[in-house]
């Protein structure tokens, strides 16, 4: 009798145990992963494809005054591709707009946008671009670059549309005002052959004391620092957030805003 119990005891305690484990299993696929089923972005949650470390410069899109004319050196033009002069600069400010990718100039109260279209003899070539509806500038494909949250990068390394997680940036108020949640977008090409991230600023340069990302060291190749990739549903979550490949209508606003802020200084 007592062999008997015992051996129905056992069998009780399998048949229980196979049941706790159905029940975790059943449970789990009932929840989800949070990643794949698209409900969550928060990057405890996150299993990222890769990560690394990389190196971090910072780039921004400069706004000159024909009245106010550059010091430290002579009259240049920005010229378009037919060798057209677009309007008048200085030397200095030629080659900004070159290493930039873009600049804008004030004449008056009127801003005009220029984008790089070509080197020609080793010389950089300008073309007038459209305000909107990439009030920043503009990268490969029309894609428009997003201040503080999109990045230049060797597109064969980091193609276009990748997102990267950089928790130092979570939390961060920005010179905009937004809280930075950590996501950067792949929006514009960069230097090949380097697995580098150049940071863009919008109208924020450099020298500006209220850059969140000079604060943080992101202007500072030396500075190396560690990043995730963020792929499928939660990839596209904040891709969808960033309106990618054009801009939030909030961000549209605010750029119109801090145009006409600059025309009128």
């Amino acid at each position: 009798m007592m062999l008997m119990t015992i051996s129905r005891l056992l069998d009780f305690s399998k048949t229980l145990s196979g049941f706790l484990i159905l029940s975790l299993l059943v449970s789990g696929c009932q929840n989800g992963d949070p990643i794949r089923d698209g409900k969550s972005t928060s990057i405890k949650d996150i299993q990222a494809l890769s990560n690394g470390n990389a190196t971090p410069t910072i780039y921004y899109h400069p706004v000159y005054y024909t009245s106010k004319p550059g010091r430290n050196s002579g009259p240049d033009f920005l010229k378009d591709i037919n060798g057209v002069v677009l309007v008048k600069i200085t030397k200095e400010q030629v080659a900004a707009c070159g290493l930039q990718g873009s600049c804008s100039v004030v004449s008056g109260n009127k801003m005009r946008h220029y984008g790089v279209h070509k080197k020609v003899s080793g010389v950089w070539r300008f073309q007038e671009r459209k305000e909107l509806p990439c009030v920043y500038g503009l990268g490969p494909k029309n894609t428009c670059v997003d201040p503080f949250f999109s990045v230049a990068a060797d597109l064969n390394i980091h193609p276009l549309g990748e997102v990267i997680f950089i928790k130092e940036l979570e939390g961060k108020v920005l010179p905009t005002g937004e809280v930075h949640d950590g996501f950067l977008i792949v929006r514009d090409s960069g230097p090949k052959g380097v697995d580098r991230f150049d940071f863009f600023t919008g109208f924020y340069n450099p020298n500006d004391p209220s850059n969140t990302f000079v604060q943080l060291g992101l202007d500072d190749p030396k500075n190396k620092f560690h990043y995730e990739k963020i792929t499928g549903d939660a990839a596209q979550q904040v891709r969808s957030r960033r309106n990618f490949p054009m801009l939030t209508d909030a961000v549209v606003k605010r750029g119109l805003a801090e145009i006409l802020a600059l025309s009128n200084q």
